[in-house]
Formats: structure tokens, sequence, C-alpha cells
């Protein structure tokens, strides 16, 4: 780096005396000639020592982010190593060396997408966050917070989110997951675990829900009109399950396009979804029979019998990467098959970081979600209804 550079300016403060100047650097200032003022001897030199403390600062700054961002590259070769270690003793015994090399395909096609996103890194060396930080929750009362739900339903102002479900290892975009979220009144948003509760015993989930549905149903009619063909997944409570009058009316809407609901997929907890509820399972049928789809998320009893999953309308589970990379956790691979043998598909949510990915392919996962695929974004506006 070149450091001789002109003098910068700041605060230059001339001390009355035999022409020596006294002179204080205060931040990034313009050439002292510009001011009119001649620059002593002794001033320069004191100038450049401080630029060259300021420079060798700022270089060694450079060089510890340097050296983080070659730290986590070291270790993204020494998984790589790992791989082709593996490879070769599969080869060497003779059995299972499809699968090794399955894997090892999969974990260098990672490998090239992180060095990607290194070179993309500044050159100062920054690390690449695999995911945002999350919204900090807002500092308010239950009361409060409830009051900012009605407010923004009498407006209109809830807000509708999308995240990508994707193809692995490829990461196509082959789904999205709707989500509501309502404003804080502060140019921010309320995470939902902080209104859920109090809207749920105000009575209030089920017209977010609706009001999630009816969007999300705007959605599909853009990307038909754009000749696009993606699922919608749409999370719906169990006080929607059981607002009857609703579900009758939205399967009437649907019924007058049928077209719409092969792209609707609704989302129930395993802990909503009652197998044995009839008038609950008269109306699932009445939304299979015009194409709409089930998914089964927040699942913590992975015995699922996906038999009746299929039977009851379910095309697919969701379970959290955690659960799976447990050390006594659920086998992904065996489920995955278990469950295609129903037509079912295994969708892996919650990844966020690479690592976590290259544990989860070695699984067979085909699909997956979380933030290292992408964040929840704002959806675009859908044309009026």
């Amino acid at each position: 780096m070149d450091l001789r550079w002109p003098i910068l300016g700041g605060t230059v403060l001339a001390a009355a005396g035999a022409g020596a100047g006294v002179w204080e650097l205060e931040g990034a200032i313009g050439p002292a000639a510009a001011a009119g003022v001649g620059v002593a001897a002794l001033g320069g030199v004191a100038l450049e020592m401080a630029l060259r403390r300021k420079d060798i600062v700022g270089l060694r700054g450079e060089l510890t982010q340097v050296r983080r961002t070659l730290d986590q590259a070291n270790t993204d070769l020494a998984l790589a190593k790992d791989g082709m270690i593996a490879v070769h003793q599969a080869l060497a015994d003779g059995g299972g060396a499809k699968r090794q090399i399955k894997a090892m395909v999969d974990e260098m096609a990672v490998m090239q997408r992180q060095f990607g996103q290194l070179q993309a890194a500044n050159v100062r060396g920054q690390r690449v966050t695999p995911f945002p930080k999350r919204p900090a929750v807002p500092d308010m009362s239950p009361a409060e917070v409830l009051d900012k739900v009605r407010d923004a339903l009498a407006e209109g102002r809830i807000d509708l989110f999308l995240q990508p479900v994707v193809t692995l290892p490829q990461r196509q975009r082959r789904y999205y997951e709707c989500f509501s979220r309502v404003p804080d009144g502060a140019n921010g948003l309320l995470p939902a675990d902080s209104y859920v509760a109090a809207a749920e015993e105000a009575g209030l989930i089920a017209p977010i829900d609706n009001l999630l549905l009816f969007r999300a149903v705007q959605l599909v009619r853009r990307a038909r009109a754009r000749n696009a063909h993606v699922g919608f997944f749409c999370n719906v409570s169990r006080h929607t399950l059981k607002d009857r009058d609703f579900l009758a009316d939205f399967i009437e809407f649907l019924e007058e396009d049928p077209e719409l609901a092969p792209s609707l997929i609704f989302e129930i907890s395993q802990g909503d979804w009652d197998p044995g509820d009839a008038e609950l399972q008269r109306y699932m049928e009445g939304l299979t029979a015009i194409g709409v789809r089930f998914s089964m998320d927040r699942v913590e009893d992975f015995e699922v019998d996906g038999a009746l999953l299929r039977r009851r309308g379910f095309r697919f589970v969701k379970g959290a990467a955690s659960a799976f990379l447990l050390e006594n956790g659920p086998d992904a691979h065996r489920m995955k098959r278990r469950l295609a043998l129903d037509g079912i598909e295994l969708i892996v949510e919650k990844v966020e970081t690479e690592r976590e990915l290259v544990e989860l392919l070695e699984f067979d996962v085909a699909l997956g979600q979380g933030y290292l695929f992408g964040e929840p974004k704002v959806a675009p506006e859908a044309d009026a209804a």
C-alpha cells in the first residue's frame, strides 16, 4: 500500500510562535493547502506518522478477517477430504460404493457453492453468514400485542411472507411456504411466538388464517398468469379447522375455479390433527376431492402411519433438521423411503448451515427448507380479488 498520500484535512490549529505549527488530526479532512495554511516540516512528519499508525491498525483488522475466512475454508476442505477417504474405503471394501460416491458428489456440489460464496465476499474477508439475524421481540405487554393484532386485522395490514422449499442438492425452488406476520407499528414485525397465544385466546387466529388463504389464492392466480407451476404451503391452525362455516365457504369458492386447488397445500401441525374427528375429515375429503393437498409439520412422533395420512389427503410431511441430526434421532433416509411407498414426500425444514446440509445429504434428502436456502420475504402484492 502506498502511504505517500497527500496530507488529509482535519481540524487545523495554528499556534502562535516562532514559525512552529501545532497540528491536530481529527478524522478525514481536505488538503491543508486548500485552507491556505502552510505545513511546517515537523507538523507534516507528525501527520504522516499518525496516518501510518492508522493504516497499520486497519491492516491488522483486515488480516484478522482474512484469517477467519481461511480457517473456514480449511474446515470445508477437511470435510471434502474426509469424503474422499470414505469413497476410497468403500471402493476398497467393495460394498456401498455407489451410495458413498453419490454422497461425495453431493458434498462437492456444496463445497463449490461455499467457495463461490467465499470468493464473492468482501476483500476485507467478511464472513458469509448462512442466515440473517432474527428481529428482536418488541418490548410490549400481552395486551399491547393484542391491540396491534386487532388494529392490523381491522386495517388489513397483515403481511404475507414467502419462504422457498428447494430440491436437493440442486437447490432449485419448487414450492413456497406462506407466513402471516403482524406489523408492530414501528416499521417492524411482531415475531409469531409473541402474539399467537394471545391471538388464539382472543379468537383472532382464524381470521388471520382466512386472510392468508385468500391472499395465497391471489398468488396462485398470478403464478398461473405467468405459466409458473408452483405450490404454496399455507399454515392453518386448529381454530381454522374447527371453523366449519369458513371451510364450507372456501370449498365452494375453489369449486368455482378448480384450477387453483392443486397449487394449494394446507399445512397442519401434528398436534392439531385429530384423525378421529369425523366432521373435520368430511371437510378434508371435500378439499382433497377438488385437488387441495395437505402437509403435516411440527412432527414430534416420527413413526407416522403413511397409509393413513395418504387416505386423509396428506402428500407431505415436514421434520426439523435438528431432529434428524441427533445421535439417536429418526433415520431420515428410512423415513423418506417409507413415506414414498404411500406417495408422501419428506421435507426437512429449518436447515440453517452448510454443515447441516452436508450431513443431511448423506440421508438422501430430496427437499429442504430453511434460512440457508432463503429467508422469508414479503410476497408481491396480489391483485385485488
